[in-house]
């Protein structure tokens, strides 16, 4: 599942000296340098679970305008309709974590909480606003035709790099419970 062709592996590095111009940072600060990238990935990661939340919203959307049962477009169903306000509200909230946190970042501030909240949160959203996106869609969601299921996968897939769900709360929950969380 996943990134189809994308090599992972593992690499090692033992009794490896780097000369001080060519270092990132401070001796002994390695980890604060390597975090700032993870810090990143993970933002980049929310924002395109955003995108391609926005993506499945629009098709069901359109969908649901135009697919009729009962002599009607099912967007008139209330039970079409809670789907697509959750997705709208779900999509709102991850927008405006993502753009809060990536402020924080730009202006400077702690955000080891925010960025681990972000990350679950939009990670997770996209799974919930895909599925919703899918069920709208009925059969035809299931089908390769439309790509939702290949978006589908892809949501499930996102949950795991950069720190899967529940270490990020673990995260969340230390700076909680180490008064670092500015919330």
């Amino acid at each position: 599942m996943g990134h189809l062709g994308g090599d992972t592996g593992v690499i090692v590095l033992d009794g490896v000296r780097v000369r001080d111009d060519h270092r990132l940072g401070d001796v002994g600060r390695g980890l604060a340098v390597a975090m700032d990238g993870v810090n990143a990935g993970r933002m980049g990661m929310a924002a395109s679970c955003l995108g391609l939340a926005r993506w499945a919203l629009d098709q069901a959307v359109d969908y649901a305008k135009v697919r009729k049962t009962f002599g009607v477009p099912i967007a008139e169903h209330q039970a079409i309709q809670l789907m697509l306000a959750d997705s709208a509200m779900d999509i709102y909230a991850a927008k405006t974590m993502i753009q809060n946190c990536a402020w924080r970042l730009d202006s400077g501030h702690a955000a080891t909480a925010q960025v681990s909240m972000v990350k679950a949160f939009s990670t997770e959203m996209l799974g919930r606003v895909m599925d919703r996106s899918i069920q709208i869609h009925g059969g035809m969601g299931l089908t390769n035709e439309l790509r939702l299921e290949e978006g589908y996968r892809f949501a499930r897939v996102m949950r795991i790099p950069d720190g899967t769900g529940e270490i990020q709360r673990r995260t969340i929950a230390r700076q909680l419970l180490t008064g670092q969380a500015d919330l």
